[in-house]
């Protein structure tokens, strides 16, 4: 019988280390996996996930670094 864990980290950082340590593996898009030079990189050669990323915040007037951030990423 397989044992299967999962573990979710909404920080890129923190989620390469169990990676580092041999403990876990990272689906990345490759923009974020570049940052990370020291990790061994494998390309999907078919049926690779497709990325869709959203920006979310509360309803009402966003603080300046909250409108900011759709204007940059646009």
């Amino acid at each position: 019988m397989d044992r299967v864990t999962n573990f979710e980290a909404d920080d890129v950082i923190a989620a390469a280390e169990p990676v580092r340590h041999g403990l876990d593996v990272c689906v990345r898009p490759p923009s974020i996996a570049s940052h990370f030079p020291d990790l061994d990189r494998y390309r999907y050669e078919r049926h690779a996930p497709a990325w869709q990323v959203m920006v979310v915040r509360p309803p009402g007037e966003p603080p300046a670094a909250a409108a900011a951030l759709p204007r940059h990423i646009r």
